[in-house]
């Protein structure tokens, strides 16, 4: 089990370590955007009030995040201050599809933190707990259009073991194995179970955080 002062010292490690995270174990051949399904993600830009968004986000960074850190605190925070302001669209087929990506990834991503962090608030009432995280995690699903079989990077991995987590505390037994399965096939194909991939990287961030993702994905296979 990963404890708060573990999770703390991390933390610490990461605040003294100023130059910025990258995506970390990714190939340029998997920064290619996937094939998608079908659907759209126009409900990515469904947010709650901001009010409320920001508890189910401080719920989770309290509640969750020192017990399964898989996401850099920092950096997701930025990219979660930025989806409040409206950005410009690229002109550029390629990177309309890159955008596209992304923008479905972070708002899946952001929506299962709001089904953990519902379990954790006050503001909801207990007989709507379940039902709201429900809500939250459905969405998630519908946004992220994009064919898991072809997406290998952190960040997606990220997605997948906080779906896991998340499907821990339902009745979704198969679900929740499938998806930690995948989550772990997908981090060996990182390599992140090879000492040599750490070897490789040059940041503070691309190690502990692979390693970070390594030890949640043995924790919630078990």
């Amino acid at each position: 089990m990963i404890d708060e002062s573990s999770s703390s010292n991390f933390s610490h490690r990461l605040s003294r370590h100023e130059e910025r995270p990258q995506q970390g174990f990714v190939s340029d051949a998997t920064k290619k955007v996937p094939f998608k399904l079908g659907g759209s993600a126009e409900i990515a830009g469904v947010l709650p009030r901001r009010r409320v968004a920001d508890d189910l986000v401080s719920q989770y960074w309290s509640f969750v995040h020192p017990l399964f850190p898989v996401l850099h605190e920092p950096t997701f925070m930025a990219a979660y201050e930025k989806s409040w302001i409206s950005q410009p669209s690229g002109s550029a087929i390629a990177d309309e599809r890159c955008r596209e990506f992304e923008e479905a990834l972070f708002f899946s991503t952001l929506n299962v933190i709001f089904a953990l962090g519902t379990r954790f608030s006050d503001s909801v009432p207990g007989p709507e707990k379940r039902d709201m995280a429900k809500e939250y995690y459905n969405r998630s699903r519908q946004i992220f259009t994009f064919d898991l079989l072809d997406c290998t990077s952190l960040p997606v991995l990220q997605m997948l073991l906080l779906q896991g987590i998340y499907l821990q505390s339902t009745t979704k037994v198969s679900r929740c194995w499938n998806v930690i399965g995948v989550a772990t096939r997908m981090a060996q194909s990182l390599g992140l179970h090879l000492e040599q991939t750490y070897q490789r990287q040059k940041t503070i961030y691309a190690r502990e955080m692979g390693k970070r993702l390594w030890h949640s994905c043995l924790i919630l296979d078990r």
